[in-house]
């Protein structure tokens, strides 16, 4: 029984190794927004930005949310360097280094409007901007000010 919890506690130790990581290392493409043209099938569109989160039917037309997010990428220097640390420190900077990465990028939804006919009617776009700014998007200051 003793050896069954050593033997646990260390796979879940691993287990906590690297996810911070993979999240680093899998970003996702800004989808190709040029097809939301009136008329446009939904169909096609939903080749393009996958299937609504929220779906509703209105009298005459129905409605659909989509999601997808941007200034995500991929940035395998960045995942290498949180696999060193996350390994050094024995999973223990997953606790940290997990949630910054998971809420890297922004947010995007996209509310269309569709004819009964599945025909995109008109689209609503709204960004929620990332709450952490990816390295590289710090402001800088002037010369002489803190």
């Amino acid at each position: 029984m003793k050896q069954l919890k050593v033997w646990l506690s260390i796979i879940s130790t691993f287990a906590l190794f690297g996810c911070s990581a993979i999240m680093a290392a899998s970003g996702s493409k800004s989808p190709d927004l040029s097809v939301l043209e009136p008329g446009t099938s939904r169909s096609k569109i939903e080749e393009v930005l996958g299937k609504p989160i929220r779906q509703r039917r209105l009298r005459w037309l129905d409605e659909a949310t989509y999601q997808f997010f941007t200034n995500d990428e991929a940035n395998y220097g960045r995942a290498t360097s949180l696999a060193v640390i996350s390994a050094f420190s024995l999973g223990l900077t997953e606790i940290i280094t997990a949630p910054i990465e998971a809420v890297q990028g922004d947010r995007h939804e996209i509310i269309v409007t569709y004819s009964r006919s599945g025909r995109l009617r008109k689209f609503k776009h709204i960004t929620h901007k990332a709450p952490i700014k990816p390295l590289g998007h710090v402001a800088e200051k002037e010369p002489g000010t803190f």
